[in-house]
């Protein structure tokens, strides 16, 4: 649409500059090179949105219109939904968005209740934050980085390590 309504725009200001040669006849040498100016401006700005957003897209970057905070407050608003981190939006596509997210979850639910809150949470965030694409992690007790995690490996020997044990 903002493409069609700058080449309109382009040609309505062609349009105007001959009318005014015509009309005007004398002191009208500047209107066809303003005229070609204007166009030109139009151009450079459509291709800076362009590159902008393509750019933005490549990068993975936050989407402008999303705000992360009341993101947030929407997922951990879900019954049972203790705390989010790590949570991650960018766009696949001008059109396509993508969250990733870890989800603390209350108690200690089954895989089926966790996948049944996770479905709650995706529900009440994709249309209004316009996401079509959502991965969650979900967890019981939040997830640490410190290397004494019994989730992560105990010691480094070699180049492969299983629990602690070399297998060269």
């Amino acid at each position: 649409m903002v493409h069609m309504s700058a080449d309109a725009m382009s040609a309505a200001l062609a349009l105007a500059a001959g009318v005014i040669i015509v009309v005007v006849r004398h002191r009208a040498d500047l209107a066809d090179p303003a005229a070609s100016l204007a166009v030109s401006l139009v151009i450079v700005l459509q291709a800076y949105r362009l590159v902008r957003s393509s750019v933005d897209v490549l990068l993975e970057s936050t989407p402008a219109d999303v705000d992360l905070g009341a993101l947030r407050s929407s997922i951990t608003a879900v019954d049972d939904v203790a705390e989010v981190h790590d949570l991650h939006v960018w766009s696949l596509s001008s059109e396509v968005r993508a969250l990733s997210a870890h989800l603390v979850l209350e108690g200690h639910p089954t895989l089926e209740q966790a996948q049944a809150l996770a479905e709650r949470v995706r529900t009440a965030v994709a249309g209004p934050f316009g996401l079509a694409h959502t991965t969650f992690e979900l967890e019981c007790e939040r997830c640490t980085d410190d290397i004494d995690d019994p989730c992560e490996m105990d010691e480094l020997k070699g180049p492969f390590v299983v629990r602690g044990s070399t297998a060269n």
